[in-house]
Formats: C-alpha cells, sequence, structure tokens
C-alpha cells in the first residue's frame, strides 16, 4: 500500500471512520477476514468450526453479541485458535499452546464438533506487557508515516482507531487482535490508521482499486485481505470494499485458457444480489456535488429448459424481486436513502411533481434468457414493458454475456455490437469492451467541426468470478468522460456499476418439457414470447415545463425588446427559440415568421434555420421570397444562418438551390448565395454525403457558372463559393485561374488553394485598397489604368463572406462622402448556433444517459475606412462585439429517477482593429492597433434530480472580469506607430 503521509487529524469519532470506510466503497469484497457478524460467509466443507451447532442456533459461548457503534447488535465469534484458524496467535502465546489432534501425523479428523482446544492462558502482567509493546510499535509506525505533522499520534487514538476498524468495542477483543493478528494483517490495517490519521479529503478514484487489480489478486492463491462492515438496506447487508496488498503474478503455468462451460443446473433456484449504480460529476473542481442513483434488488435465476443434445444451450428464467432503490425521500413502499452533499451557499429549490416514474410489478416481470455457453443469444418477455423499463432489463441481461476462453470477439450486448476482449484465469474472467467500437442505432446529432463539439474517453471493464461452471459474482465498472473540445474543464464524468453476487441456491422448480426452445417459450409465456433487442434503444425525454411556440405567440406583440447581438441575454434568448422551435409545427412556425415585429423578422429566420426540423424549413421556404426588395435584409439574414450552420442537412441545401434558381433575386443577394452553397457542399461533404443528389449538383453548379462567367466580379464570387467548398476536384479550376486570371481573380484563387487544407478555425480580415497613389499625390507612373478602390474581405468561422467594398472609383468615393451619416459600415450581424451536438450514452447497469451541447453566438462586425487627401493618408476602423453562450447538459434516466447536470458558459467580448497609412512617405508608414476590451465571464452550474413525488434543484454561480489590453505586434510596427502617431 503507498504511504500516506499528512498532519495528524483530531481524534476520531464514529463520524470520522464512517467517511472513511464509505471512500472505499468502489471495491469489491472478497477476503477470508472479516469482522462483520452481519456479512455472509461461505461454507467451507474442509473446516466444521462450529461442528453440529448450525448459524441459527450458535454456541452461547463461542457467537454473542456486542453493541455496534450505530447501536445496532453485532454478532462477534470468539474462536480459540488453532491450526484451522485464519490469524496466527502472537509467538509468545504460541508456545504456551497444547498440542492439537491435527498436529499427530496420520491422524483424521472426526466429521462434526470436534473437541475444544484448550483456550491459552498467559498472567496478566505478561498479557499486558505483550499487547502493550504491539500497540507501541502499532502507534511507532503510523507516527513515522505522519512525519510532516508537529503532533503526536497517541496511543489512546490509535486504540479508538482501532475499535471502529474491527468494528468491535469490548478492549479483551481489541488485545486479542494485536496478539494474533500477523504482519500482513497488521501492515493492512496500519495503512488504514495512516489514512485515518492525514488530513487529507482523499478522492474515491486514489483508493479504488481497478478491476484488473481485483483480477490479478483473484488469480493468486494467496490473496487476502480485510472487510468492513456497513449497515445494511432492508434484509441484505451491503459490504464496504476490500483493500488488497499487491499480488505476485499468477505462474503461467496456473492460468489455464479455457475454463468449463458456464451453465445452471436443474431444481435449483439461484438469488443474487443485484446492485447497480450511476453517477454525473463535473469535471470542474467544485463544491458543488453532482448526482448519484443506486438500487439494490434480489435477483432469482433458474434453469427453465435445456437443450437434450446439447446441455449447454439453456433457457433462463430471470425475475428481480424486492427491489431498493437510494435516494434522499421515500418511492411508494421503496426504501430509499440519497448522498448529496450540497452547501449552504447554494441556491436550493424543492417541489413537487405529479408524473408518476415508477412502477414496481413491470420490473418484477420475469426475463427469459436464451443461452448458450455464456452467450446471450436473445431475450424474452411475457409483453413488451416502458421503454427505460426495458434498458434497466437490457443491463440486468447484458451481464450474462461473456465467454470463458480468451481472446478478442464482437459481441452484442446493450451498448450495441461492440469489440471485446477476453482475458481468463484462475476462476476469473475479465472482460474489457471497446465502447469506442459499438454499433447502434443512430441518435442524435454533431458539428461538422470537431472543434466545436464533444471528446469522450470511454472505458467499459467486466470482472467474472467462477466456480466450476457457476457465476459466484460479476462486477462491472463503466466510465465516460466527455468534455467541450474548446475547453476542456467544461464537461462531465459519468460513471455506471453494477455488482450481481450468488447468495444461496435452494430447491426451485423443475424444467419445462420441450423438444425445442420454442416448445419451451410456448409452455413458460402464456401467449407470444416478446423478442427484446438486445442494444440500447435511446429516447429523448419529454420536456415537461419546457414553453410552447402556441402559448409564445400569444404574447408575441409584447415582445418588443432591444435586440444587442452582443449581449450575452440576447443569445440565451435565441437558443431557447432554436429549442422552442424544433417541436413546434409549420403552421405556428410561419404564424411566427409573418406576425413578428420588423425588428425581430431577422431574429426567428435566423432561429428556423438553426432550428432545422422539416417544419422550419417549410415554413422558412413559404415565407421567404428572393423576388422581393424588401425582403433583402431577411435574405442575407437567411443566407448567412444556413452558411453557419454547425451540422446543415441536404434538405437545406435543397432550399437555397431552389430559391437562387427560381427569382432573380437582388445582385447582393445573388453573389451571397453562390458563396453560401460552396460552403454548404463543403460541411455535407465533410459529413461524409459527397455523393448525395443534392450535394452534387450543388458542386455542378458552382463549376459551370465559374466557367460561364464573364466578368470578374462574377468570377470571384465563385472562386469564394469554391474557397468556402474545399473540394478536391475544385483544385484544377483554382490553379488555372491563379495563374491566367487578373489580379482580383489571381487572387481569389491563391487565397482559396491557400486553405488546403483547412486543420484549424481561420477568421481573418483583409482591407484591400489599391489605386490611391493617384488620388493621394503619389506616382501612377506605372498604374495610370487602374481604378483606385478599397474594400474588405472577411472570413469568419471557416466561411467566406462576400466581399463588402467601400468605394469603387472617384465619383463613388465623393458620392458617398457627402452622403455619408458618419456611421460604419456592417460587415455581418445576427446570431448564428455555434455548437449543436446530442449523444445518447447507453450505460451497461441499463441507466441511460444523454448529453447535449448547444453554443450561440451573437455578432456585430462593422469597418469604417477614412480617407485625407490633404495629409496623404488613410485610415481603417474594424470594430467586433460579441457574445458566446454555451450551454453543456448530460442528463440521466430511470423509470423511477430523473438526473439533470447542467454547466452554462457566457462570454461577452470585443475588440477594435485600427490601422493608419501615410503614403506621403517613402517608403510607405503604416501603423496596426489590436485592442482587447474587457472581458465579461459568467459560469452556471444546475444539480436537479425528481421521482415521483419530490424534486430537488441546487444552483451555483461564478463570475470574472479580465481587463482590456493591447495587443502588443511586431516591433517594427511598434516604431512606425509611435511616428504616425506622435504626429496626430
Amino acid at each position: 500500500m503507498e504511504k500516506l503521509k499528512g498532519p495528524m487529524a483530531a481524534p476520531f469519532n464514529v463520524r470520522n471512520v464512517t467517511t472513511l470506510v464509505g471512500k472505499f466503497k468502489h471495491l469489491a469484497l472478497n477476503t477470508p477476514l472479516q469482522f462483520s457478524g452481519q456479512a455472509l460467509r461461505a461454507h467451507t466443507r474442509s473446516i466444521a468450526r462450529f461442528g453440529s451447532l448450525s448459524p441459527h442456533n450458535p454456541h452461547p459461548h463461542r457467537v454473542t453479541h456486542i453493541q455496534g457503534l450505530n447501536g445496532v447488535p453485532v454478532c462477534i465469534v470468539n474462536d480459540v485458535w488453532s491450526k484451522q484458524a485464519i490469524l496466527c496467535p502472537h509467538p509468545i502465546i504460541k508456545s504456551h499452546l497444547c498440542t492439537s489432534v491435527s498436529e499427530v501425523s496420520g491422524v483424521q479428523m472426526p466429521i462434526g464438533d470436534p473437541q475444544p482446544f484448550p483456550v491459552p492462558r498467559l498472567s496478566v502482567g505478561s498479557l499486558s506487557e505483550v499487547w502493550t509493546e504491539e500497540l507501541k510499535e502499532l502507534a511507532a509506525r503510523v507516527r513515522a508515516a505522519a512525519s510532516t505533522s508537529t503532533e503526536t499520534v497517541k496511543k489512546e487514538t490509535i486504540l479508538e482507531l482501532l475499535r471502529q476498524i474491527l468494528q468491535t468495542d469490548p478492549l479483551t477483543a481489541i488485545q486479542q487482535w494485536l496478539l494474533a493478528a500477523g504482519q500482513q494483517e497488521k501492515n493492512l490495517v496500519m495503512g488504514l490508521l495512516q489514512i485515518a490519521t492525514a488530513k487529507q479529503d482523499l478522492e474515491p478514484q486514489e483508493l479504488t482499486t481497478s478491476i484488473e487489480e481485483k483480477f490479478q489478486s483473484q488469480s493468486s492463491p494467496n490473496a487476502t485481505g480485510i472487510a468492513f462492515k456497513q449497515q445494511s438496506l432492508g434484509r441484505n447487508p451491503i459490504r464496504l470494499p476490500l483493500i488488497r496488498q499487491k499480488q505476485e503474478p499468477v505462474p503461467k503455468e496456473d492460468k489455464p485458457e479455457n475454463l468449463e462451460a458456464p451453465s445452471f443446473q436443474p431444481g435449483i433456484l439461484y438469488q443474487y444480489r443485484y446492485s447497480r449504480s450511476g453517477q454525473l460529476n463535473y469535471l470542474s473542481r467544485l463544491s458543488l456535488h453532482g448526482s448519484k442513483l443506486s438500487s439494490e434488488a434480489l435477483v432469482d435465476v433458474h434453469l427453465l429448459w435445456r437443450n437434450t443434445n446439447d446441455a449447454r444451450e439453456q433457457l433462463l428464467h430471470v425475475q428481480v424481486c424486492d427491489v431498493f432503490a437510494l435516494y434522499q425521500f421515500q418511492i411508494h413502499d421503496l426504501q430509499v436513502h440519497h448522498e448529496p452533499e450540497h452547501k449552504k451557499n447554494q441556491t436550493i429549490n424543492s417541489h413537487p411533481t405529479s408524473k408518476p416514474l415508477l412502477n414496481v410489478t413491470e420490473l418484477q416481470r420475469p426475463l427469459f434468457i436464451h443461452w448458450n455457453n455464456g452467450k446471450v443469444e436473445a431475450i424474452y418477455e411475457e409483453q413488451a414493458g416502458q421503454p427505460l423499463m426495458m434498458e434497466l432489463k437490457r443491463g440486468l441481461a447484458s451481464l450474462f454475456q461473456f465467454q470463458t476462453q480468451s481472446g478478442t470477439v464482437t459481441e452484442d450486448d446493450i451498448s450495441g455490437t461492440c469489440q471485446v476482449t477476453y482475458t481468463v484465469s484462475k476462476a476469473s474472467i475479465l472482460k474489457t469492451k471497446d465502447l469506442r467500437s459499438c454499433r447502434r442505432q443512430k441518435f442524435g446529432f454533431s458539428s461538422v467541426n470537431k472543434i466545436f463539439g464533444i471528446l469522450r474517453q470511454p472505458t467499459s471493464k467486466i470482472l467474472y468470478s467462477v466456480d466450476g461452471n457457476l457465476i459466484k459474482s460479476v462486477l462491472s465498472e463503466e466510465s465516460h468522460v466527455l468534455s467541450l473540445t474548446l475547453k476542456s474543464s467544461i464537461g462531465v464524468n459519468i460513471t455506471s456499476r453494477q455488482h450481481l453476487e450468488l447468495l444461496t441456491q435452494v430447491p426451485g422448480s423443475k424444467e419445462v418439457h420441450g423438444k425445442s426452445l420454442q416448445e419451451a417459450l410456448v409452455a413458460a409465456i402464456p401467449g407470444k414470447a416478446q423478442p427484446i433487442h438486445m442494444a440500447s434503444e435511446p429516447l429523448k425525454r419529454a420536456c415537461t415545463q419546457c414553453p410552447t411556440l402556441k402559448t409564445y405567440l400569444k404574447t408575441l406583440a409584447k415582445r418588443r425588446v432591444r435586440m444587442d447581438v452582443a449581449k450575452a441575454r440576447n443569445t440565451w434568448r435565441f437558443q431557447k427559440v432554436v429549442q422552442m422551435l424544433r417541436d413546434a409545427k409549420k403552421r405556428d412556425i410561419l404564424l411566427l415568421l409573418k406576425k413578428a415585429p420588423e425588428e425581430m423578422a431577422s431574429f426567428y429566420v435566423e432561429a428556423a434555420v438553426a432550428a432545422q426540423s422539416a417544419a422550419s424549413l417549410t415554413a422558412l421556404s413559404e415565407f421567404l421570397d428572393f423576388g422581393s426588395p424588401k425582403q433583402t435584409p431577411l435574405l442575407e439574414k437567411f443566407l448567412y444562418a444556413a452558411a453557419f450552420s454547425p451540422r446543415p442537412s441536404k434538405d437545406l441545401l435543397r432550399l437555397v438551390l431552389d430559391k437562387l434558381n427560381g427569382k432573380k433575386p437582388d445582385a447582393s443577394i445573388w453573389e451571397t448565395g453562390n458563396i453560401v452553397i460552396g460552403s454548404l457542399v463543403g460541411k455535407l461533404c465533410q459529413m461524409k454525403l459527397c455523393e448525395l443528389q443534392d450535394v452534387r449538383q450543388g458542386i455542378e453548379t458552382v463549376l459551370q457558372r465559374l466557367n460561364n462567367a464573364k466578368s470578374d466580379s462574377e468570377k470571384v464570387v465563385y472562386l469564394l463559393s469554391l474557397s468556402n467548398a474545399l473540394l478536391p476536384e475544385a483544385i484544377p479550376a483554382l490553379l488555372r485561374y491563379a495563374e491566367e486570371g487578373s489580379a482580383s481573380v489571381s487572387a481569389a484563387a491563391v487565397s482559396a488553394l491557400q486553405r488546403y487544407p483547412a486543420q484549424h478555425i481561420s477568421s481573418t480580415i483583409t482591407i484591400e485598397a489599391k489605386g490611391l497613389e493617384g488620388i493621394l499625390g503619389g506616382n501612377t507612373a506605372e498604374e495610370d489604368d487602374t481604378e483606385f478602390m478599397a474594400g474588405m474581405s472577411s472570413v469568419l468561422l471557416d466561411v467566406q463572406l462576400r466581399p463588402v467594398t467601400f468605394f469603387q472609383g472617384y465619383a463613388d468615393l465623393m458620392s458617398k462622402f457627402f452622403s455619408s451619416t458618419g456611421e460604419p459600415t456592417n460587415v455581418v450581424k445576427g446570431n448564428v448556433l455555434l455548437m449543436d451536438h446530442q449523444q445518447a450514452i447507453p450505460l451497461q447497469s441499463g441507466l441511460q444517459a444523454v448529453v447535449t451541447l448547444q453554443g450561440g453566438l451573437g455578432l456585430d462586425v462593422s469597418a469604417d475606412i477614412n480617407v485625407n487627401m490633404w495629409e496623404q493618408e488613410f485610415k481603417t476602423n474594424t470594430k467586433t462585439r460579441g457574445a458566446l453562450t454555451i450551454d453543456f447538459q448530460a442528463e440521466m434516466d430511470a423509470p423511477f429517477f430523473q438526473a439533470t447536470v447542467k454547466h452554462q458558459t457566457e462570454v461577452e467580448m470585443a475588440t477594435n482593429f485600427n490601422t493608419v497609412t501615410r503614403l506621403s512617405e517613402s517608403p510607405i508608414l503604416m501603423c496596426l492597433q489590436l485592442t482587447e476590451k474587457q472581458v465579461s465571464y459568467r459560469e452556471f452550474f444546475l444539480v436537479s434530480e425528481s421521482s415521483e413525488n419530490h424534486s430537488l434543484t441546487v444552483r451555483k454561480g461564478r463570475k470574472a472580469t479580465v481587463p482590456g489590453r493591447e495587443v502588443p505586434l511586431h516591433r517594427a510596427n511598434s516604431e512606425m506607430c509611435r511616428i504616425l502617431l506622435a504626429e496626430q
């Protein structure tokens, strides 16, 4: 055991050790030494510890009860020392023991109750001296481990901790343990004492022994350990984990390649204790804990039918009974207990719910498993049940899916069709499932650009303990760590655990007669047996409190709000409307678009595109008129929203193509639409949908229009479209125009080629100016035919936007000079859905988890250019204001419980990019300035739990600000800025 050091804690009480022992809950029990009178003892045929006295009629002097720490009577067994005892006596006492009959060579022990061995007797003085020395030695070792502390570990502290660890009260019992325990046992207890005296808040994973270590320890014939007891729930105790020392590797010759074929015997009822748990935890280090669900039940298994030609093929009758769910509150007649550790500084809301969530009768309905040599061929039920109830039964049935030979195979279980690897050792089977390889029914969606998506790190291991052909226990542990690609601290850790442990074997019902499986099913199940798919069938949780569009429309006239796209409150409102439109009908969406106030019409158009449901796209098709000049601002919003879509559909591309091929739109809309086609085609190809007819038509449309274009401005538009698509078949055309085109055409083609491949998000704003030498008094002898102009080309989030022209020629410049209002030119302004992800995670335990991510971006980019003819200089100013909101949510559902963990983040930011260029100097002087304004950052956390008649919500938040700054650029740039700005 690793040596743990730290300052000594204050004197411990019951709560201290209870908390300590609780940290070991992820480990399994399998130990020959148990101090708990409630713990189940395995029957050992080779040792008749109590002779003819049964556990129900114990010997009055050897089995007694003492008062436990929690007031519950604890059974204690006072066995005398013998060669058959687990603990070896202390060397001083061993010399005083009488020789037993078992030490005589050739003498056999009789069956029944042997004569008791003599109890060793020592004088009071020698006994006190011996156990006191043992206690001193133990305290000294603990003190050495806590060497960093200024306090002293007293013997009294060690004695009190021993009382709690050994779960016994009389001093004589502790003295007996100190004298009788071997060094290995004392080492294990000393490790616990070191932990208990360390003033550290240890995480469970720091103490948890992995399944691989358990597998190795169970494979070793010398495995030993200590088990601790915990108060049981109901009539069955819950045992706490085993702390083991590192075991020596099992010799290769002791590792059989194959074990016996698993099977159940007829006429026997096998009763197992079955526990499952699931947990949602934040990845951020918070005082706010996540949510945990645990349940426990008894499971009866008996052989219903077996193939007379091959006894390994069987039909099993599996039934759940005596269900216990662990929460904070009562659910019907279930015994419940829950463990959230919410702090006082958190907001807690609790209110009842009315929808029933649990049907115990349905859960107890028997399950029939067609089992063949450890493989689950099929599962059946009398009738199909509720989806979430079926998930729990799939999780239970999946534990029976294994094999007794080492190797890698493909199997079906609740996770889907997965690749699993088996490692077989003596009496143990380790099953490692590659969750990334699992294939199952498609559910959810994800963003095309993976940087706006989610990273997942899953693990799954199952350990089987067998005795011959009988399953003794199964332990399954599964973990899914999901985090945001952009910020790894935003995420959740979803864990699942199952434990199936054999309790008893009692006489059971006889087999069902039948020559075939179908005959057995007919005899066992009244009516027709309902086959059940092994793989999970996830479903979306219905939101009973979410607003509907029909209700929203009733107050539409009052919703005239100031729309500032750079504020987080507006972006949150946008995301809520998107969710509402996804569940709305077409007629309601169309009514919203038609009745929306003028200042909010573009907001609803952008939300309808982001919703991307069949109803929303149909409503947009009927509402948008590409031939109407009045709708030009709305049409531009629609096209840009389509271009920025995180996961466009072929229906969205079809809508854009149909609208552009219909009525002739305004020139700016025509240009924007063709550029957007390239963006949609490129994203659909990244989604491996390049071969769809609509996608191929989009590619051919752009290439054909490029070949037929006459003016340079048209060619530039189609080259920008190809720049968005980034398709291999466009490279020859881009190379041709890069070599043969005019200056503007060649620049557009070269810019497109430079974007292959797009490994990162690019946002570059390019200010373009040419021909200004003539108007500003410069030398234009070489380019006297060049028409002067100024404009800006923008690439935002990997989407090339339509270039913006500030002025084109002298006449246009003077016209805009006299008619200018002083307001900057808008480049892009609106709301886009940046992140859109939904993923189902079927857990091995049968609990269903669903993770959703939605990120919205409100953006306002504007630019201005100022030409000073007298000073022969021009200035540009680009302002970018934006708000980013991220909603990360994980849900865990069971028929009787729902839990939600939510992490919301919002950021408000602004930047200014200024340039000053003086043409009267030689060489030309240029100054670049990039300024970041103060950034506002907020995070909100929410944990919600609900059952039939109770709900609990806990909220927590934090915020921060980052001061503004001027971003330092190149050293030469700083020198130029010093010269230019000093004269102003």
